[in-house]
């Protein structure tokens, strides 16, 4: 299994939690064919804090190497809601020990780690900006 880099981009209310929905398919299959629970092992996320439009980014803490359940998070079949069509992967960051976005006004980094049954693993990151 292969992937094409999947970015995502977002607003989200600092202190808050934030759902991210994706459709991520299998790149390595030439019809792109959604991932299903069975395709991966585990899926992880980390948050980065970046500085001020620098590469410079520091981890958000309890946020980095969290384990994220594939059974609640990835959809065998396509899903669709008032937010968005299409999608097979939803996963809401908690905030309820430590806020997944501290600080207002600035862009964070979510960046989830898929490990398949088969190939290597792959990242899909989400971009998000805090509202002041």
């Amino acid at each position: 299994m292969s992937s094409d880099i999947i970015i995502i981009t977002g607003t989200a209310i600092h202190d808050g939690p934030i759902t991210v929905r994706a459709k991520i398919v299998d790149a390595g299959s030439e019809a792109h064919v959604p991932i299903t629970q069975a395709d991966i092992t585990s899926i992880t996320y980390s948050i980065e804090e970046q500085a001020d439009y620098a590469w410079n980014r520091s981890e958000v803490t309890g946020h980095q190497d969290q384990t994220v359940a594939v059974a609640s998070c990835v959809f065998d079949t396509l899903q669709s809601d008032s937010v968005m069509a299409d999608y097979n992967f939803k996963h809401t960051i908690p905030s309820s020990v430590n806020s997944p976005f501290p600080n207002p006004a600035k862009l964070y980094w979510i960046y989830y780690k898929f490990t398949p049954v088969s190939g290597e693993p792959f990242i899909v990151a989400a971009q998000v900006r805090t509202e002041s």
